[in-house]
C-alpha cells in the first residue's frame, strides 16, 4: 500500500502508529501531527519541527481511561473476578455461601501508588471515594494541599511494598 493517500491532508492525528521520515515527506500539506495519548516517541519530531510541521498530544485523553481501568482492576482482584470466570468455563460451579469464594471488599484496605502523576492521582482520587487508605511513592513528594486534598501519604518505596494491599504502578 502506498502512501499516496496521505498527501492531501492537512492534519493527523496518531496513537502508536510510526510516524517517521517517509511519512511526513508523503504528508505534503501537513501542517500538524498530533498523538493520542502522552508520549512523541513514535514520532519523528525533530523532521517534522525541520519540516515546520506542529507535533501535539492529547494527555487528557488517556488519563480518566486509564485510571478507571486502574481502578477496575483493584476491584477484580478484591473480587476474584479471574478466579470466577475461570472455575465458570470449567464447569465448577462455587458455592457462594463459603467466605474465601466471595472475595472482599476494598473499603479500608490500603491502596500502594507508585508514580503519583496525574494517573496516580486520579486513581487516588477513585479509591478515596471508595473508602480506600492511599500511601504512595514518588520521585517527589507532593505539596501538602494535595496530598491532603488525596488524602494520601508519602512513603518509602519499601513501606509503600510493604504496607499496600493493593499496589498500582503508574509510571511513565
Amino acid at each position: 500500500m502506498g502512501l499516496d493517500h496521505i498527501a492531501a491532508y492537512g492534519g493527523v492525528i496518531v496513537a502508536k502508529m510510526i510516524f517517521d521520515k517517509q511519512m511526513i515527506d508523503a504528508a505534503k500539506n501537513l501542517k500538524i501531527i498530533s498523538t493520542y495519548g502522552v508520549g512523541f516517541d513514535h514520532v519523528d519530531t525533530e523532521y517534522a519541527k525541520e519540516k515546520g510541521i506542529v507535533v501535539s498530544n492529547c494527555p487528557e485523553s488517556v488519563l480518566r481511561p486509564t485510571a478507571e481501568l486502574a481502578l477496575t482492576m483493584i476491584l477484580a482482584s478484591a473480587r476474584r473476578l479471574r478466579y470466577h470466570d475461570h472455575t465458570l468455563r470449567e464447569g465448577v460451579f462455587l458455592n457462594a455461601d463459603e467466605y474465601d469464594n466471595q472475595g472482599y471488599s476494598i473499603e479500608g484496605k490500603t491502596l500502594g501508588i507508585l508514580g503519583m502523576g496525574r494517573i496516580g492521582q486520579q486513581v487516588a482520587r477513585f479509591a478515596k471515594a471508595l473508602g480506600m487508605k492511599i500511601i504512595y511513592h514518588n520521585r517527589h513528594q507532593l505539596d501538602e494541599k494535595l496530598e491532603a486534598e488525596l488524602d494520601a501519604k508519602y512513603v518509602d518505596f519499601a513501606d509503600l511494598i510493604k504496607n499496600a494491599d493493593f499496589l498500582s504502578l503508574l509510571l511513565l
